[in-house]
């Protein structure tokens, strides 16, 4: 669990939001947490600076989470921000749900409300009626997809478009694809990819994906129920009906292990024991964490940099890696750290805190944009999101996020691979 979720669980059993904002992950379109689509809340007392809630949304790691001030001056009106773990959305119809949900169970709403959500995709109207909140959207456009059959089988699977309808583009707040496929069966058999699916929503130009098995209606109902993972379930058999398909629930979140397998690119990038080349690193064994902004100085990088969760911890990762370093190279381990920041700043802080391994240099985030790792914005500046990287033979075998606690990751590291070595051995694929 990362350090906002255990802050976000244990502030649920206050009275009021004023101290620090209250999170939780809710199962929309769902009868309990067997199913459904995870949305996060985060109820504060104030506006966020965008770069904070983007740093909270990256953290909760769902596919949207909702930004609410509490309700004061209108009786019946919540104003909304919508985040994905990437970017601010225009709104979001299950965060919209779950949205209602929580201030019904936080009592500012109440059973019975007829009540409105406030996005910068407009104002949405809800009743909240035998604990189901329903929503009504209007289709603010319909027309011809921008892509094609092709590019949706590359992105999605071997999908069996539906005998009539085609791929269309429908904008209710958000643009969407909808891919209608022959029946139902094969919405199980999604091939759920993050990296395809983001990049064929980035080519057409479109927010979220919609594969459905008959058309979509206008109206939709849905419950919501706290819970404290930050799963990934697959959808049900058609929106508009809660969701009795069970989702798969890491025993911690997914993370990144889709990198598990891919090869690490050859990017030649400076560090401050001259220029690497990752694959060259990672020939033998490369334990690679990624890390946020570290100087050793009291001084943060931006302004705000306090109020986003696990900005702090990067000197105190740094420093773990220093004293293990001995044991990771007799592992057989290369260590490296990688940052946004410039040599000469990654310099100054392995000199003051003494560091024997190398620094990394990437203010482009050439290895991002390769791999798809996770970023953030703060003080207009982006910056990695921590997580580790454990690769052989030029080959990821372990991911490391999230990362909870930052000084024990060496130590955490060291024991995973004593333990790998342990059970026979490298063999090219993660063992557990």
């Amino acid at each position: 669990m990362s350090a906002l979720s255990q802050a976000a669980e244990s502030a649920t059993s206050a009275t009021s939001p004023e101290a620090a904002p209250l999170a939780w992950i809710y199962a929309s379109f769902a009868d309990g947490l067997g199913g459904g689509n995870p949305a996060g809340v985060v109820l504060t007392s104030m506006p966020l600076a965008e770069e904070a809630a983007q740093a909270i949304a990256a953290v909760l790691s769902v596919p949207t989470t909702g930004f609410v001030v509490v309700p004061s001056d209108e009786r019946g009106v919540a104003d909304v921000r919508f985040f994905t773990p990437e970017q601010e959305i225009e709104a979001c119809g299950h965060v919209t749900v779950a949205v209602a949900t929580a201030l019904v169970e936080r009592g500012i709403w109440r059973w019975g409300d007829e009540v409105i959500v406030r996005a910068r995709g407009g104002e949405f109207a809800l009743t909240l009626r035998d604990r189901l909140v329903a929503m009504t959207q209007r289709l603010a456009f319909l027309g011809r997809a921008p892509v094609s059959w092709p590019k949706v089988r590359a992105a999605l699977g071997s999908l069996e478009p539906h005998p009539s309808l085609r791929l269309a583009r429908a904008g209710t707040g958000l643009r969407h694809l909808v891919v209608p496929v022959a029946d139902a069966s094969q919405l199980a058999a999604l091939e759920l990819d993050a990296t395809r699916i983001a990049g064929l929503a980035r080519e057409a130009g479109l927010d979220t994906i919609c594969v459905a098995s008959s058309p979509a209606t206008r109206r939709s109902s849905a419950g919501g129920r706290a819970s404290s993972w930050p799963g990934h379930s697959r959808p049900g058999a058609r929106m508009g009906a809660r969701s009795s398909m069970p989702p798969t629930v890491p025993a911690k979140p997914a993370g990144f292990d889709h990198l598990i397998g891919r090869r690490l690119p050859s990017l030649r990038l400076d560090s401050t024991q001259g220029r690497a080349l990752l694959s060259s690193l990672a020939e033998r064994r490369l334990v690679l964490f990624i890390y946020r902004h570290a100087t050793g100085l009291p001084e943060p990088p931006v302004p705000e940099w306090d109020s986003i969760p696990g900005a702090r911890g990067c000197t105190a990762q740094s420093c773990g890696f220093r004293d293990q370093h001995p044991r990771l190279t007799e592992l057989g381990a290369e260590v490296a750290g990688l940052s946004v920041q410039t040599v000469q700043e990654q310099q100054a802080f392995a000199e003051r805190v003494g560091l024997k391994y190398r620094l990394i240099s990437d203010p482009a985030r050439a290895l991002q944009a390769a791999l798809g790792l996770p970023t953030f914005t703060a003080g207009g500046r982006s910056f990695y999101r921590r997580l580790t990287l454990v690769a052989e033979s030029g080959v990821i075998v372990k991911v490391f996020d999230p990362i909870a606690a930052p000084a024990e990751n060496a130590a955490e590291i060291v024991r995973w691979l004593e333990s790998r070595d342990g059970e026979g051995g490298r063999t090219g694929g993660e063992q557990r």
